[in-house]
């Protein structure tokens, strides 16, 4: 029973991230990675190398689904440095999983999180355009 509900809510996520605007997406992008990055926290606080290993790579898929709606034509010097700034996180995620260490985690949970308040600032008139996050 409780099987079938998570898949349920799992199917009806997904659909309703597809019907959303591209900023919403971008911006659910964002709340995930730092869902991820909480976990992986946790994790290794409990010393749970299973559990930090799978939430690192989560966030670190997520980013990449960031980089790949980077439109580096269109979106100037942001979209680069925010290019840049993705490889970073994933290079200090690679590291936080390979030595355990939270305070790479942390880092990059502070630099998602500045991120993403900049993207949730942006007006309302321009959510429905190209994200180029």
């Amino acid at each position: 029973m409780a099987r079938h509900s998570i898949q349920q809510y799992q199917k009806n996520t997904v659909a309703s991230l597809q019907e959303a605007s591209p900023h919403a997406q971008v911006a659910a992008v964002f709340q995930h990675i730092l869902g991820h990055l909480a976990a992986a926290s946790v994790a290794i606080d409990r010393e749970d190398v299973k559990l930090r290993g799978e939430n690192i790579s989560k966030a670190i898929r997520l980013l990449d689904v960031l980089k790949a709606s980077l439109d580096l034509e269109k979106g100037g010097s942001i979209a680069g440095n925010l290019d840049v700034l993705y490889d970073y996180c994933t290079q200090k995620l690679i590291i936080a999983n390979i030595e355990s260490d939270k305070s790479h985690v942390d880092e990059i949970s502070g630099i998602i999180r500045e991120i993403k308040e900049g993207w949730d600032g942006i007006p309302q008139e321009f959510h429905h355009g190209n994200p180029s996050a």
